[in-house]
């Protein structure tokens, strides 16, 4: 990785803002085919008698498609599975020649298609692809396009729908830099995004002497996936932070910043590892999240060596490793979330400083624990060699639940025989734990609560963790001024509020 960042310099590129483009609209193109074509002339087809035919899909659903980037083709399979010859009296568009979609038979353009011969058990293939419209306005932006293509054989009708999604966005810094290092300065200045326009980020973006501001309700995606270079491979979409860089987000509860892939079809709504994710690289320090959620990573943060950062209101989701590392960093986080990572939710190696407040940690679906933590790292496989740094780890009103009997995993290099080397305190605190106790002082403890049966959330299953009205995080908590109100805004009971980031609400 040294050896990329080094010839990072040589390859400086500006903002592109995104041009006017043409309106390109969606196309649809149809091809029939028969094995048995050379016969086809002499056979007899039917379209006026009660001859079933079957679509392969109901619903032809689209990728998303950000502007000019275009879509995958998708197909739909019309079949007569009857021992009849059949005609296809009609193809057509619902909206006829008003539609935006176009139908294509043999370089015919036109909105309607008659007296296509499908074969006894033979089959009608059609292709379909989109490129959406740059110039429509923000507030069709993202717009979904939905079509009725109707197909007809004699009194038998066919509705297939067309879907597909669009959004006028901004480019960073261009999709030609799709599998690429790209590194951004500023001459220690500020580049503020704050184009109402989604922004969809390509490559790895390596951001120096220069501050990144992110407005509130902005959505960020990445066009991940793998990538190689050199011969490595690795994830592909993310920012990457040096020593004179800050990420500074500026969301709010109703109007959150959002980090995600660029894949928003429902059936990704879910998936993990999507993109790299956001790395503070050593010694890059100041950064500030407030209300952001980052979902579907490989990541979710990773701070390197003596890099810090303060989050408030963060949530990270379904990221394939780990959705919190800090490797000897200073870490303060609020009102947080995090849920439905890879292996653990939150890694703290190598020692180093980290808060957490009013934090919900829920580690279900996997075999891993919620947390890992150690103080040292290994000099040689063996582990026989270490150095260490000081841990202090602080836990305050907060919920660490997860699928496993034991949600802790901690490793003292001085199996606890210094106290300077390894400070845990879990204040106020709702922990599923069993055998970790044994590696932790009682001291350790001030007011925990140690999970059994009890209720604690809405519904796991669900993801979703707002607290059971008779769960057993309620009202446990210790008032704290500075964070009266929740991740959603919500005031908190001045006198005994409820563990982790959300305050029930009657």
């Amino acid at each position: 990785m040294t050896d990329h960042l080094e010839s990072l310099e040589d390859h400086k590129y500006k903002l592109i803002k995104q041009g006017n483009a043409s309106l390109i609209g969606l196309f649809v193109l149809i091809i029939a085919f028969s094995s048995t074509l050379s016969s086809c002339f002499e056979e007899t087809f039917e379209s006026n008698v009660d001859v079933a035919f079957e679509t392969s899909l109901d619903t032809l659903t689209f990728d998303t498609v950000f502007t000019t980037v275009g879509s995958a083709t998708r197909s739909i399979i019309v079949r007569n599975p009857s021992e009849q010859n059949i005609n296809i009296s009609s193809i057509r568009l619902a909206s006829g020649s008003q539609s935006m979609f176009r139908l294509n038979v043999d370089g015919s353009p036109g909105s309607s298609v008659q007296e296509i011969p499908i074969l006894a058990g033979d089959s009608l293939y059609l292709f379909v692809e989109v490129t959406v419209d740059p110039d429509q306005p923000v507030s069709v932006s993202p717009f979904i396009l939905n079509e009725e293509l109707i197909i007809e054989s004699g009194a038998r009708q066919k509705v297939v729908t067309l879907e597909a999604w669009g959004q006028n966005a901004n480019y960073f810094p261009s999709k030609d830099a799709q599998g690429r290092l790209i590194s951004l300065n500023c001459n220690n200045g500020n580049v503020v995004w704050d184009d109402p326009r989604p922004y969809v980020v390509y490559g790895l973006i390596f951001i120096d002497s220069c501050d990144l501001v992110i407005p509130a309700g902005a959505q960020i995606y990445f066009h991940g996936g793998l990538a190689r270079q050199d011969g490595a491979i690795f994830n592909d979409g993310g920012l990457f932070f040096l020593g004179d860089a800050r990420l500074t987000t500026e969301g709010t509860p109703d109007r959150p910043v959002v980090f995600q892939g660029d894949r928003l079809e429902s059936g990704f709504d879910d998936v993990k590892g999507q993109w790299a994710g956001i790395r503070f690289l050593s010694e890059s320090t100041g950064h500030r999240l407030e209300h952001t959620v980052i979902r579907n990573s490989a990541v979710g943060i990773r701070l390197d060596s003596a890099a810090s950062a303060n989050l408030n209101g963060v949530t990270i989701a379904n990221s394939s490793n780990i959705g919190l590392i800090g490797i000897h960093a200073s870490i303060k986080a609020d009102n947080s979330l995090i849920h439905s990572t890879g292996p653990q939710s939150i890694a703290m190696l190598y020692g180093g400083d980290y808060r957490f407040r009013h934090c919900t940690i829920a580690n279900y679906q996997n075999q891993s624990t919620a947390i890992y933590m150690d103080n040292f790292t290994c000099l040689n496989d063996e582990c026989s060699a270490v150095n260490t740094n000081p841990l202090d780890v602080d836990f305050i009103n907060s919920i660490i639940m997860g699928s496993n009997d034991d949600e802790l995993d901690i490793n003292d290099a001085a199996e606890g025989m210094d106290e300077e080397l390894f400070s845990l305190n879990f204040e106020n605190t709702l922990i599923k734990v069993e055998e970790a106790k044994q590696f932790y002082p009682e001291s350790s403890c001030n007011n925990c609560l140690e999970h059994q049966d009890e209720p604690v959330f809405i519904s796991e299953i669900d993801n979703d963790y707002r607290l059971d009205t008779m769960g057993v995080a309620n009202n446990q908590g210790v008032f704290l001024p500075e964070l009266a109100i929740d991740i959603l805004g919500v005031m908190r009971n001045s006198e005994t509020p409820d563990l982790g980031c959300y305050e029930l609400v009657d």
